[in-house]
């Protein structure tokens, strides 16, 4: 089987990543609206209060969302870094030390 590109694996991430962020925005803003929505519902409709409160769980929402960008772009930043270290020229795989040929003695 052939290895995946570095384009198609970016790309594969930006579409799990984006779906997962708006999965929990909207989960969020409903949850969000669901829990104060009956606050509003008084004797008299006070639409100003049940746009207020729709306002509000939209934001919500959407920083929900943006936190899970955020989250999850750092812990694939994080675990590339370990994958491959800047400073190693040797492969991934390779433990010099485990076969004793540390180099030149």
């Amino acid at each position: 089987m052939k290895a995946p590109s570095e384009r198609a694996t970016r790309q594969a991430l930006v579409v799990r990543v984006g779906v997962l962020a708006v999965v929990i925005g909207l989960t969020v803003f409903a949850v969000a609206l669901l829990s104060v929505g009956g606050d509003c519902a008084g004797p008299p409709a006070d639409p100003v209060c049940r746009r207020l409160v729709t306002t509000l769980a939209e934001r919500i929402g959407m920083l929900a969302a943006i936190v899970t960008v955020v989250a999850m772009l750092t812990m694939a930043g994080l675990a590339k870094l370990n994958a491959h270290p800047a400073g190693s020229s040797e492969p991934r795989g390779v433990d010099r030390t485990a076969t004793g040929t540390d180099g030149p003695t």
